[in-house]
């Protein structure tokens, strides 16, 4: 497939995605890394795509992650990677990928968005105080540790 066609595909595909048409964006993606293309963007979109529609999470997780190898700059290849994660109900892990994009990229709106959405901000634990006081931070801190605890160190703390 000629370069001229790959990114026509590609735009259309990207539109379809765009307005929820997932099953022809699927194949549209689909058909791009068939035609061998090495394009990150390509195999990125074509990995989320085998999450999201076809339910072969592994298979889009690889494909995502070798996007992300090869373009570590481009906010989509961490998005992508991240909405993979949160279809296998790994949202730590899609929070540590948007982190990590934005460590590349700090002011990617896409990612700010979705770590906005991903992991949304706690009220502090004492209201009347500020956010930044240095108690809010302390017991937030805590709270988060404990939460994230597993199950069984949680348990034994308790008793």
């Amino acid at each position: 497939m000629h370069k001229p066609d790959q990114n026509r595909i590609f735009q259309q595909s990207m539109q379809a995605y765009r307005l929820g048409r997932l099953d022809e964006a699927a194949r549209g993606f689909h058909s791009l890394v068939a035609s061998g293309t090495i394009e990150p963007l390509h195999q990125s979109f074509h990995g989320l795509m085998l999450a999201l529609r076809e339910n072969r999470c592994q298979e889009g997780k690889a494909l995502c992650e070798r996007a992300l190898l090869l373009a570590p700059d481009r906010p989509e290849t961490y998005l992508n990677l991240a909405r993979v994660y949160t279809k296998m109900s790994r949202q730590r892990r899609a929070v540590d990928t948007l982190r990590r994009g934005l460590s590349v990229r700090p002011k990617a709106p896409a990612l700010l968005r979705e770590i906005q959405h991903a992991s949304p901000r706690r009220k502090p634990p004492f209201a009347t105080l500020d956010r930044d006081h240095p108690l809010n931070k302390f017991l937030g801190k805590l709270q988060a540790r404990l939460a994230s605890a597993p199950r069984s160190r949680r348990a034994a703390t308790r008793e």
